[in-house]
């Protein structure tokens, strides 16, 4: 599958699409079993092109050369013809139903007509509210554990006072849209405040390589990022992404902070 964000196609339909690309010659189209029968029911031809070990993929794929020399477009299908009677039926139908409507008395606009019209509500629904950082520290106050662990560790458990404390990952507007990755950076610290695991903020500095494909050591938050993945407080993507910019989503933060 893949993921459309800001006219970008990510995920691992374009992974192997660019890695199935490498495996062929030039003026060669390979491609991979699940265009197979699309290729066929348009006329092309498809030969095997072996197996190949693709970068992201446990097991070798079986690859397929598009044959063009074969390629022969089939013929569109026609259309049956027209029947000249019908466009007469349709007007003789429209007769009846307007001679209908003049005998029982009910015109078009008038009361009775519409009185007899049952209209549909609309079932357009609000767009949502967007997600914010006052949400969030909304919901650390409100958690059962939290506040006792910050006044333990000396922080304010106040939602003006939290907010603005500078917990990393916050930015103490409460409007602010809070990513996935500063999320993992409040986790992290609100994680060594409860559990007074002083090892958390330094745990993965200096990592040689990344779980994710999307997220490198170098990154800002990899480390905070690693502590949220490995403690189940944040979940990975498809195609082992985290996608740290995206914004954090209310069911994300709330499987999170119930682990608390």
């Amino acid at each position: 599958m893949g993921l459309i964000k800001n006219s970008d196609v990510y995920g691992d339909v374009v992974n192997t699409t660019s890695r199935v690309e490498h495996q062929s010659q030039p003026d060669q189209i390979f491609v991979s079993q699940s265009l197979v029968e699309t290729a066929r029911s348009m006329g092309i031809g498809v030969e095997s092109a072996g197996t190949a070990e693709l970068k992201g993929k446990e097991e070798a794929v079986e690859l397929y050369r598009l044959d063009w020399a074969s390629y022969t477009p089939k013929p569109p299908v026609a259309k049956p013809p027209a029947n000249p009677k019908l466009p007469m039926l349709a007007l003789v139908v429209v007769v009846v139903i307007v001679i209908g409507i003049i005998l029982i008395g009910v015109r078009p606009g008038s009361d009775a007509d519409s009185s007899k019209i049952p209209v549909q509500e609309s079932t357009t629904e609000a767009a949502p509210q967007q997600f914010t950082a006052g949400d969030i520290v909304d919901a650390v106050v409100g958690n059962t554990n939290l506040p006792a662990a910050l006044e333990n560790a000396g922080e304010p458990a106040s939602r003006e006072e939290f907010l603005a404390a500078g917990f990393r990952g916050l930015s103490g507007e409460a409007g602010q849209i809070v990513t996935r990755a500063e999320f993992a950076m409040l986790l992290e610290d609100l994680s060594a405040l409860s559990t007074g695991d002083t090892n958390l903020p330094t745990k993965h500095i200096g990592a040689e390589s990344s779980p994710f494909m999307d997220t490198a050591p170098t990154h800002p938050a990899f480390n905070a990022i690693m502590n949220a993945t490995e403690a189940g407080f944040l979940q990975l993507r498809e195609s082992r992404e985290f996608a740290p910019a995206d914004p954090v989503t209310r069911p994300e933060m709330e499987a999170a902070l119930i682990k608390f």
